[in-house]
Formats: structure tokens, C-alpha cells, sequence
């Protein structure tokens, strides 16, 4: 992720049932993806979208155990 910035230095997150299809859709839409999804440690698949008024977004859902 870019380092913090004044405007930039919160990270709001949301839960989906399926982040590579929501990921896909925001795409299609026009929304700038800061970090493709990708599988975490702790059991959660996330990905980052830009928020025109500053903070991060990710949003996750978690991986099948």
C-alpha cells in the first residue's frame, strides 16, 4: 500500500461474499484498484479500492477452511 498521507491515512474495510467478482465489477465501473485481491495469513482474501475523498478501502471475505 502507498504510504500515509494527511488525506490518506485511514483505511475504512467491508466484508463481501466474494472479493475477486466485486473487485472485477468496480473495475468494469471505472473504480481505481490500489491492490489487487490477494490471500492473507489470516484467512481473509482482500483488495484495496481508492475513495475520492482520501481513505483506503478494502474489502475481504474470508477464504473456505
Amino acid at each position: 500500500m502507498p504510504s500515509p498521507t494527511p488525506r490518506k491515512s485511514i483505511e475504512i474495510g467491508f466484508r463481501t461474499d466474494d472479493v475477486d467478482t466485486l473487485i472485477a465489477e468496480l473495475r468494469n465501473k471505472g473504480v481505481t484498484i490500489l491492490r489487487e485481491p490477494y490471500s492473507s495469513p489470516s484467512g481473509n482474501r482482500t483488495a484495496y479500492i481508492a475513495d475520492l475523498d482520501g481513505p483506503w478501502i478494502s474489502v475481504y471475505s474470508k477464504l473456505p477452511k
